[in-house]
């Protein structure tokens, strides 16, 4: 599909449980990007979710953590509906 870009999926389609700032909104959760989505807490209850708008069939799934901010952070756990 790709979602590095905003051409097939608009950022109006990426929610999030929270951001930590304005610098890690939800669209910013795209490979790539220059920023990055990160959730306000810690807890194990923070998701960051995509509507794809039509139904796709979902052959892989490609992530990227992040070192910035004098913090390490990356996804442990997935899920598709």
């Amino acid at each position: 599909i790709g979602l590095e870009k905003s051409d097939i999926i608009p950022d109006s389609r990426f929610t999030a449980s929270s951001h930590y700032n304005d610098d890690c909104l939800p669209e910013y959760g795209r490979l790539n990007n220059k920023n990055h989505w990160a959730a306000a807490s810690e807890s194990g209850y923070q998701y960051l979710q995509i509507d794809m708008i039509s139904v796709y069939t979902v052959c892989a799934v490609a992530t990227q953590g992040t070192t910035s901010r004098n913090y390490n952070s990356w996804t442990t756990k997935y899920k598709l509906s």
